[in-house]
């Protein structure tokens, strides 16, 4: 076996060999070699599943390229056979050869490639980068290289790939043709966009925490003062409820923290469940919200089978909508109500939280359930309780959508699978 060139993928190793084709002309051949490592010895322990990549070449051309099967010295002209998608092209990326794997990988049948120049399906703003690569292997004399790029097909930039090059030279050394290799990264950049966001999240949660639980300190610091100079006692007492309500709101954003965090790093635990319990339970708990008793609480539950799922998570959302709509309802209208409709089938639990409030206005309703988002200036809460709900119905991999008008009411529309036992 010749000497190690390159890595071509995550525990693969390549090595440039000399084989022959059936009628005997010399060529030489790329091992690819699978090798098995653990987590913390990255020597290579056993080899297995080696294919060879042959590339025959005329005196001033590659001419052919097909695989070597495990074993043998000799191979067949078949490129389609490449695990992954590979074009052989001129110094000037003119393509002479795809495989059926790039095919597949763009969705192009094999025509769409002829008499175009690969430089034709890459994003114009990185085409560059494909012109760097071929200065690289020609003024460089480096034989492999590599650099990132976007497809661009039918003119839609569609996907991020990593282009790896093997410079194919003649017998005097003089490069002639590149062999590509595209491995897919969009899935590494989907993890890296995602990464982002939680880390701006982080970013504006740790600032919003701070702000929104400095201001209920910063007002108790202020009446404590006040009361200390104060003299009446019926102006002290006044005093005493509005730090009891500063306790409360920093109360209740401790405990929307704490649901986030658990939502966060706890498993999905299901268990079946008693829903008009669960809610009935949760109209109680709320009642004493001032002006809730002014409201009509509904239950209407179709049941066909019992409800199976994640207790603790469907009880943050319910209660975190059911009280948002007490926050924000009409309470001088004739009728006040708040509807919980539940229908369960064998498959799902859909969910229907109604309200005739005073409504979301059309521009907030696509940004509701972003961090800390208030609606209007005189949002009661921290804004992390719609942000809440829609990370416990991720996790449960449901369904929240929203239906509302301003000044009429609004309803929340879930959906969950209904699990087995």
């Amino acid at each position: 076996m010749g000497n190690k060139i390159s890595t071509i993928e995550p525990r693969t190793i390549s090595y440039i060999s000399v084989v022959k084709d059936p009628a005997g002309e010399a060529g030489f051949g790329i091992d690819l070699v699978s090798e098995e490592t653990t987590e913390n010895d990255h020597t290579e322990k056993s080899v297995n599943n080696k294919s060879r990549l042959a590339v025959r070449h005329s005196e001033d051309t590659v001419v052919q390229v097909g695989v070597v099967s495990p074993g043998n010295t000799s191979y067949t002209m078949d490129i389609n056979q490449l695990p992954f998608p590979t074009i052989i092209c001129d110094t000037d990326f003119q393509i002479s050869v795809v495989n059926s794997s790039m095919n597949e990988f763009t969705g192009l049948p094999a025509t769409a490639y002829t008499g175009k120049t690969f430089l034709e399906f890459v994003q114009e703003d990185y085409i560059a980068n494909l012109l760097s690569l071929k200065d690289q292997a020609l003024l460089s004399g480096k034989d492999t290289t590599e650099t990132e790029i976007y497809l661009s097909v039918n003119g839609q930039a569609n996907r991020c790939v990593l282009v790896k090059s093997k410079t194919l030279r003649d017998h005097f050394g003089t490069a002639r043709q590149f062999l590509l290799q595209l491995v897919d990264l969009s899935h590494r950049n989907a993890t890296e966009e995602r990464l982002r966001k939680k880390s701006e999240e982080l970013e504006r949660f740790v600032y919003s925490t701070s702000h929104d639980l400095r201001a209920p300190l910063r007002s108790i610091l202020g009446l404590i003062y006040i009361i200390q100079q104060e003299t009446d006692q019926d102006a002290v007492r006044t005093y005493l409820e509005m730090i009891r309500s500063s306790v409360n709101r920093m109360d209740n954003f401790i405990k929307e923290i704490v649901d986030l965090s658990r939502n966060s790093r706890q498993p999905i635990n299901t268990e079946e469940i008693d829903l008009k319990e669960v809610v009935t339970e949760i109209f109680d708990s709320l009642r004493f919200i001032p002006g809730a008793e002014k409201i009509d609480f509904i239950l209407t539950i179709k049941q066909a089978r019992p409800f199976v799922s994640d207790i603790s998570r469907i009880k943050v959302v319910l209660n975190n909508l059911i009280s948002n709509a007490i926050a924000y309802h009409r309470m001088h209208q004739e009728h006040p109500f708040i509807e919980v409709r539940i229908n369960v089938t064998n498959k799902y639990c859909c969910i229907e939280v109604i309200d005739n409030g005073r409504g979301i206005q059309q521009e907030h309703q696509t940004k509701i359930f972003d961090m800390f988002y208030r609606a209007s200036d005189d949002a009661k809460g921290s804004g992390l309780g719609l942000y809440i709900v829609k990370e416990a119905v991720q996790k449960l991999n449901g369904e929240i959508r929203i239906k509302s008008t301003w000044g009429e009411g609004t309803t929340f529309s879930l959906k969950f699978f209904n699990h087995t036992l």
